[in-house]
């Protein structure tokens, strides 16, 4: 027996409502807007969590003020999210590649599921050999951990939120951006409004970057679907959490 045999993988296309938790508001976007489009098309519950609020990312910061950007991001947001199929947003504000606690974000994820009660979590993955940003870095973490945490009452996050809830049973949790994927999603025939969903992020795709990022996501997408019986793939590390995100070496290679 190994531990596949033990644990089994965890169906993220079996969930009802799957909560997306990313750094910032472009990130599920473009690591795993395929799979949200499948996924939504399928009746599932697609709930968008942003930590920050994406306000360094301006490519021309001189034209717009601060507020205004920190607006017109969740306006890029909200379209892009349209498109996919996401059914409702919440926005942390936490600065964009500034000083945010992980310790205060994984206690605002906490209670988010609590008032949320998702039955599958999406979140970036903050064991990316060679990642640098720490808004991701932190944003994972602060996932693994509440995700360790969040039926345990003596972990406090907002009274009128604890009180009210009652422990409950998520059934899994997908890395996106990970080099480790365990489960290929075929996304043939949701390309099309990934790139669509993308592309209302306008404040941060011009010209040659967004081309880059479309055939880079193209190379990617088919070198993942290679030995599948589909074109195109986006490629996650899928874990349970009640049992492979604290002590248990085997999760590198699950």
């Amino acid at each position: 027996m190994n531990i596949s045999d033990l644990l089994q993988k965890p169906d993220i296309e079996s969930c009802q409502r799957l909560l997306c938790i990313q750094p910032h508001p472009d990130d599920m976007d473009i690591s795993a807007g395929g799979t949200i489009a499948r996924l939504a098309e399928k009746g599932i519950e697609i709930i968008y969590l942003t930590m920050t609020d994406d306000t360094a990312g301006f490519m021309e910061v001189e034209k717009i003020k601060s507020q205004r950007r920190l607006n017109h991001r969740k306006e890029e947001q909200e379209n892009a999210g349209r498109v996919l199929g996401v059914k409702e947003y919440h926005w942390l504000d936490y600065p964009d590649a500034g000083d945010w606690s992980q310790y205060e974000a994984r206690n605002a994820i906490i209670r988010a599921i609590r008032q949320i009660r998702p039955d599958f979590v999406m979140t970036v993955d903050p064991w990316l050999p060679y990642e640098a940003h720490q808004d991701h870095i932190k944003c994972g973490m602060a996932v693994g951990e509440a995700l360790i945490l969040y039926n345990h009452p003596m972990v406090k996050t907002e009274e009128s939120v604890d009180n009210l809830f009652e422990p409950y049973q998520i059934d899994g949790v997908a890395f996106s951006f990970t080099a480790r994927p365990n489960m290929i999603i075929g996304v043939d025939g949701y390309r099309e409004k990934k790139f669509r969903a993308i592309a209302e992020h306008k404040s941060q795709f011009h010209g040659d970057n967004f081309e880059i990022l479309k055939v880079y996501d193209e190379l990617r997408s088919k070198n993942l679907a290679k030995d599948q019986n589909f074109e195109f793939g986006e490629g996650f590390k899928i874990l349970n959490p009640n049992y492979m995100l604290h002590a248990v070496p085997e999760a590198v290679d699950y």
